[in-house]
Parts: C-alpha cells; sequence; structure tokens
C-alpha cells in the first residue's frame, strides 16, 4: 500500500464519512428499546452475537491477524455466547447472520479488513456505557455483561487507533476502508432493526 494518506488521518476520516450510519445504529437500538427489560437485553445479546460473529468470521477469512497482530485477544463473539448462556437467552437467529455475512462477503484484502475491524473496535467505546445502562436489570461485567466489559481488558481502542493510523493507503484504498466500514455498519443496523 503505497501513496500518501493526505493531512486527514484515517480515524477521522472514517469517524466523518460513517457518522450517519452509527447515529442511525444507535437509534435503532434505541428504538427497539433492547436495553429497558431484561428479555430485552437477552434479545440484544442474540443480536450482537449474530452480527459479531458473522463480521469476525469475515475479518478471519481476511487474515487480519496479519494486520493486527492481537485480534485473537479482541475477539468478543465467544464472550456474547457465554453472557448469553448466563442468562438463558435465545440463539442468534441464523438469518441475520447470514445477512450479515452477504454484505460482508465482498470484502477481500487489507482495506476491506480494517474497515470491519474499525466498526467492531469502535463498539467497545460503546458498550462501557451500555454496560452502566443495563447494570438495573442486574447485568454485570461477571453476570451477563463480559462482551460490554471486553473493552476494559486488553489493548484497548488507543492501541487500535494507533496501528490504524500507522496505515499508508492510497486515496482509493481510503476509500475501500471507508465502504468496508459502512458495509459493516450497514449489516449491524440490519440485525438490530430487523425484525
Amino acid at each position: 500500500m503505497s501513496g500518501s494518506s493526505g493531512p486527514e488521518s484515517l480515524r477521522a476520516f472514517l469517524r466523518a464519512g460513517t457518522w450517519e450510519q452509527h447515529r442511525s445504529l444507535d437509534d435503532a437500538v434505541n428504538a427497539r428499546g433492547y436495553l429497558r427489560t431484561a428479555d430485552g437485553y437477552r434479545n440484544f445479546l442474540a443480536r450482537s452475537l449474530a452480527f459479531q460473529s458473522a463480521a469476525e468470521e469475515a475479518l478471519q477469512r481476511l487474515d487480519v491477524v496479519t494486520l493486527i497482530p492481537d485480534w485473537p485477544h479482541r475477539r468478543r463473539a465467544p464472550l456474547l455466547a457465554a453472557d448469553l448462556a448466563t442468562l438463558a437467552g435465545p440463539h442468534p437467529d441464523a438469518r441475520l447472520q447470514a445477512a450479515t455475512r452477504q454484505l460482508l462477503a465482498p470484502c477481500a484484502g487489507a482495506a476491506h479488513a480494517w474497515g470491519i475491524a474499525y466498526v467492531l473496535e469502535g463498539s467497545t467505546l460503546g458498550a462501557a456505557f451500555v454496560l452502566k445502562e443495563v447494570a438495573r436489570l442486574g447485568v454485570t461485567e461477571t453476570q451477563g455483561g463480559s462482551f460490554l466489559a471486553s473493552g476494559k481488558a486488553g489493548p484497548g481502542w488507543p492501541a487500535f487507533l494507533a496501528q490504524l493510523d500507522a496505515q499508508v493507503f492510497t486515496n482509493a484504498e481510503r476509500g475501500v476502508v471507508l465502504e468496508s466500514a459502512r458495509r459493516t455498519f450497514a449489516a449491524a443496523h440490519a440485525c438490530f432493526a430487523g425484525d
């Protein structure tokens, strides 16, 4: 990957380019009331697992560990599965997993991997706020909230951003990273806003 990435950091480029999708996803989660009741939270976890597991599969297919060596420590699908088991939640909807896989299927190469990883890693920031919100439902870091608490342990968002901003992409490649991030937000939106 060669060429100048220009004066704007890749993180700023992605934040600006996905802002509307991010807001729309937050609005969909809030509108569906997933965080208001214990049943809603279990549904939130099942939908999160459907999305997260399919997105992590896409990253594995793209050999993300060659780009982000600490990726195995960043995986959160196993934590979601454990949280669902702890709370006796429903199994993830296979339709939602398939839809996520389909949206991310065209992704190939490093630029696509960075776009997917940007969305997954960024979600750890909001997870800390969600954990505080669902505490009133009895959810803790060790009782159904390990997925939400996962951003506190390990390398975290700042380390990810350092790796992201160290990438040198051409303008065309930056466009691919952005398109991949947008596809990933679209897949998440389909999981949380769908029936």
